[in-house]
């Protein structure tokens, strides 16, 4: 059927604001292929269907029914950054085989499920490991590897579950002529660089630019039951200072 405004306009003769919406109104009902409130069923829709969202500008946070999209896409400032420390005593700080996870602060946010649902997450940043060289407490120095992992605990308990697909590293940014001090090279099979300049100007500047990458994962979580999930980035921290700047977190919720 097609359009009919209700109201029609004479040449020379002034508008009438009622008119106006009155047509306004029904081309609506008409563009709304005429369905009316009373024409929908109990619990037509449901939070999955719904995509309108809300932005908070204080947090930096965009929330919407079926996920979160949050983070620094930049985040070049100090007091913006999500820093991270070796807080043990200095004789096993840089223990490879000791692990105190610490979370940091704006690295994940909260999700609520309404009931049985999987997750997909996408999480990104970048990681600086600053030298232990000159640092105390932390003694030693090496290319120490802090590995980092996303985790959760649900209903705001204390029982925390690791996302293990989420593994990565962030390595110390020492000296060229360092040698591997952690579990982990992050030179891969090819060991480290010749001390000559392969990453440094003079072969024992530390590397500024070298180590500090972009870690990501992309990971689903099947079957996560009704509550809600605080998410977070977590680092086995072996620097006495690093932190992450740049970084995201979205999260998308598929319900059964």
């Amino acid at each position: 059927m097609a359009y009919v405004k209700p109201n029609t306009f004479v040449t020379s003769t002034a508008l009438n604001a009622s008119d106006i919406v009155g047509n306004d109104e029904a081309l609506k009902i008409f563009l709304n292929q005429q369905s009316l409130t009373a024409d929908l069923a109990v619990d037509a829709f449901d939070t999955q269907e719904i995509q309108l969202g809300e932005y908070q500008p204080i947090t930096n946070e965009y929330t919407f029914a079926t996920g979160i999209d949050t983070g620094k896409a930049v985040g070049t400032e100090k007091e913006d950054r999500a820093y991270f420390t070796s807080n043990i005593k200095k004789n096993r700080s840089t223990d490879p085989n000791l692990y105190i996870w610490t979370s940091s602060y704006h690295t994940g946010p909260h999700l609520t499920l309404e009931r049985t649902a999987d997750i997909l997450i996408t999480w990104g940043g970048t990681y600086i490991s600053n030298s232990n060289t000159n640092s105390s407490p932390a003694v030693g120095s090496g290319f120490w590897d802090s590995q980092v992992k996303l985790g959760y605990v649900v209903d705001d308990g204390s029982a925390l579950t690791f996302v293990e697909q989420s593994r990565s590293y962030s390595f110390e940014e020492c000296d060229m002529t360092n040698t591997v001090s952690g579990l982990v090279d992050p030179f891969g099979a090819m060991s480290k660089p010749s001390s000559a300049g392969d990453e440094t100007a003079a072969g024992t500047d530390p590397i500024t630019k070298g180590l500090r990458r972009w870690i990501g994962w992309s990971c689903i979580l099947r079957n996560m039951p009704a509550g809600t999930y605080k998410f977070s980035h977590y680092i086995n921290a072996k620097v006495v200072q690093g932190f992450t700047s740049a970084r995201n977190f979205k999260a998308e919720v598929f319900y059964k």
